[in-house]
């Protein structure tokens, strides 16, 4: 008997009501005799809930006729999340667009979850999705800003101390980075080169466009709120995202932006992740994020096909060191041509973002 994958999210009605039927079936497949498989798909959010762990707890069910699917498996990874995972299925699959932030380097919770769901059995890229025509055709545009040599020297005395404390406590060493990553989103010439971008697109051009925020502040001011002024100064019509607004309220503002009632969205970082927009023609990404997942994601959320779209458009500003500071500043540069390297390498202008590499590499005497 099989009934089915059993949805367990806020978007299904009734969820528990299903799920406790389900496995009352099953329980009634013993006494007949007859094979029964259990299939439950779960949403990280409903993982953690006392009523999902609940009813987890009181399972009576065959470990080899259960069948557990967590989606969006990377939220897997901290002590409690990991805790919280069903140990009665005898089969498992964990699904991702990102499973793991650096697959060549994983932390330690990373690694259990891998071990929990027993390796990578399957692995479809953006690349595969491209060629096999599921996601849209796209420019990749990176544009080069500098540090001034002020904003230079501060991250450069937050490396040293990021450095000095790495073998020591993750607190230190978090807050470092911290505010490393602090210098790189708050960059002058970026929102410089922000507002020249926005000021000289035309009214078709910021149709369907969503700008990428950070989550940061800029003289103690949000930076979505920043970039909101900017955008009201240059005559934009959008609506912001961020956790604040109800699910409602959220619902609203992607269905006007759909409809193109909303012009353009600035977003942070709601919109990262699990939401399906494919009208998006174009997004600016404004924060400079060194975490692979975010930049992954955030390059799949506008390259959902649509009809009335016949290929993407991605801006992404790369801060860089001041040129008569390369050589302090390598591990910088490192840092950012790596994004450009993996946004560029499936978009249609490849080629010109190879360029771009090599232009700037070759500045900094770097091979």
């Amino acid at each position: 008997i099989f009934n089915g994958c059993i949805g367990c999210y806020s978007g299904e009605r009734n969820w528990q009501t299903k799920i406790r039927k389900e496995f009352l079936q099953f329980k009634n497949s013993v006494g007949t005799k007859k094979d029964h498989l259990s299939v439950i798909l779960v949403v990280n959010k409903t993982l953690m809930t006392e009523e999902f762990q609940e009813i987890l707890a009181n399972l009576d069910i065959n470990s080899e006729r259960f069948f557990f699917i967590g989606d969006e498996c990377h939220r897997y990874t901290t002590k409690k999340t990991l805790a919280s995972l069903p140990k009665l299925p005898r089969y498992k699959l964990g699904l991702s667009a990102t499973a793991f932030n650096d697959p060549g380097n994983l932390n330690k919770h990373e690694s259990v979850m891998k071990k929990y769901f027993n390796d990578i059995c399957h692995t479809y890229t953006l690349q595969d999705a491209l060629n096999d025509d599921h996601l849209c055709e796209y420019e990749y545009k990176p544009l080069a800003c500098y540090l001034d040599e002020e904003e230079f020297f501060e991250w450069k005395e937050y490396l040293g101390k990021y450095d000095e404390v790495l073998l020591k406590t993750k607190k230190e060493n978090y807050e470092h980075k911290e505010k490393m990553e602090n210098v790189i989103e708050n960059s002058k010439q970026k929102y410089e080169k922000f507002e020249a971008l926005i000021k000289n697109m035309s009214l078709e051009e910021k149709k369907h466009t969503i700008v990428f925020c950070g989550e940061r502040k800029i003289d103690d001011m949000r930076t979505i709120d920043y970039v909101n002024d900017l955008l009201n100064e240059n005559d934009w019509s959008f609506q912001t995202i961020t956790a604040e607004e109800s699910r409602q309220e959220r619902k609203s503002i992607i269905n006007g932006f759909k409809r193109g009632d909303i012009q353009s969205i600035s977003a942070m970082r709601v919109l990262d992740e699990g939401v399906d927009i494919p009208i998006i023609k174009q997004a600016i990404i404004l924060a400079s994020s060194t975490k692979r997942r975010q930049f992954v994601q955030r390059r799949g959320r506008v390259l959902r096909k649509s009809d009335d779209k016949e290929k993407a458009i991605i801006y992404d500003f790369i801060v860089l060191p001041p040129p008569n500071f390369s050589e302090g500043g390598k591990e910088l540069l490192h840092q950012e041509v790596s994004r450009v390297q993996q946004m560029g390498e499936d978009a249609l202008n490849k080629k010109e973002v190879e360029e771009f590499i090599k232009e700037y590499t070759s500045l900094y005497e770097i091979a």
